[in-house]
């Protein structure tokens, strides 16, 4: 079983690693694996991870008390369900509406206490100079001017400052903003090629992850 896996894994990689001579019928079906594998497995996932233990378990073992908060997911689910139906479609719209509501709530909560705020407690430690080491507090402060103007510079950047008559001349400040504009435009640039590059550097190594899976799989057969 061992070498059916090994030898399954160097038809799969070849598939895959085909598309570098252009589409053909080997990738895609290669492709239509991979997307096969994942749907059945997020399926079984959310059966056996959401389905049986918070909607069909607690409803079998529940009070009747319970049961009345068991029917809300209940009767969401089965409006789910109406989807499948297209006379009845526009039922489920509820409970997609809900779903929607509560990702938003969910990403909107996450990116406010788990990345603006803490990025912007870490922007003001940077300008506390009684707990940064005697020898960094100029660095320190350095770093922390930089982030902000970064920062600011690169929302000025999504803004637009233009005169309501286009005969009129730009004012000091329009003029200032428009260069913070410019400066923005640098430090997303610089964002953008960053991760770029992380993207790539992670396709190369996957790509050497498969060459060597490869390589050693072919001596470890013959």
């Amino acid at each position: 079983m061992s070498a059916f896996w090994i030898i399954l894994g160097i038809f799969l990689s070849v598939m895959v690693l085909s598309y570098l001579i252009g589409d053909n019928p080997f990738f895609r079906a290669a492709t239509y694996l991979f997307i096969g594998v994942t749907a059945g497995y997020v399926a079984v996932l959310v059966i056996y991870q959401v389905v049986l233990p918070k909607l069909i378990l607690p409803f079998l073992t529940s009070s009747p008390a319970d049961m009345l908060w068991l029917a809300v997911p209940w009767l969401l689910s089965i409006l789910l369900l109406m989807r499948l139906f297209p006379r009845v479609s526009r039922v489920a719209n509820l409970p997609l509406a809900f779903m929607v509501g509560v990702a938003a709530a969910v990403t909107i909560g996450g990116a406010l206490l788990g990345t603006i705020s803490s990025q912007v407690f870490s922007i003001i430690n940077l300008f506390d100079l009684q707990q940064a080491a005697p020898g960094s507090r100029f660095w320190s402060l350095m770093e922390g001017i930089y982030i902000l103007f970064g920062t600011i510079s690169t929302l000025l950047f999504f803004q637009f400052f233009q005169p309501k008559d286009p005969v009129q001349k730009k004012s000091t400040a329009t003029r200032v903003l428009g260069a913070a504009r410019s400066v923005g435009m640098v430090f997303i640039a610089l964002t953008l090629g960053a991760l770029f590059a992380g993207v790539y550097m992670a396709s190369v190594l996957t790509l050497i992850e498969r060459v060597d899976f490869l390589s050693t799989a072919f001596w470890n057969l013959f």
